[in-house]
């Protein structure tokens, strides 16, 4: 007969549950703002307590100084970006050496061009009395003066 071997299962329970509590921080003017709202209680006791959660929210000393601080830095990057244009304009006006060496060579550019439309125009100018159908009546005429030389020579 085979042996029967009996082994001890061990079960585990499950642990016994902790209480967890987590304090939560809440300024002192919320608490106020929330206690002034239960006293007034009625219907409109917890929306007049957000309402006035929110404005404690807005108006404390932490928003304050936020806000001041935000207008601060708003004020301090204006005046960086006005000091930036400054340097930026020079005070005697002139551009530094590297924009003025290319400021010449484009103007010089510049003049060439001119000088090339110029010619242009000139072209232009006396092409703008041409007439082709003139040409035509022009090179006729020509064709039958050469015809006709062509014909005394052979004669």
């Amino acid at each position: 007969m085979p042996e029967e071997t009996k082994e001890l299962v061990e079960t585990e329970e499950p642990p016994a549950e902790e209480e967890v509590s987590e304090q939560i921080l809440v300024p002192s003017e919320i608490e106020q703002a929330v206690v002034t709202a239960n006293e007034l209680s009625g219907d409109y006791g917890p929306i007049l307590a957000v309402v006035m959660a929110g404005i404690a929210v807005m108006g404390g000393k932490k928003a304050w100084s936020f806000y001041s601080q935000k207008a601060e830095q708003r004020h301090e990057m204006e005046m960086k970006k006005l000091e930036m244009e400054q340097k930026s304009s020079n005070s005697d006006g002139q551009s530094p050496p590297a924009c003025q060496a290319v400021h010449a060579k484009l103007e010089a550019e510049v003049s060439a061009m001119q000088k090339k439309v110029g010619l242009m125009e000139k072209r232009l100018l006396v092409m703008d009395d041409f007439d082709p159908e003139d040409l035509e009546r022009k090179v006729k005429k020509l064709t039958k003066s050469v015809k006709s030389i062509r014909e005394e020579l052979e004669e």
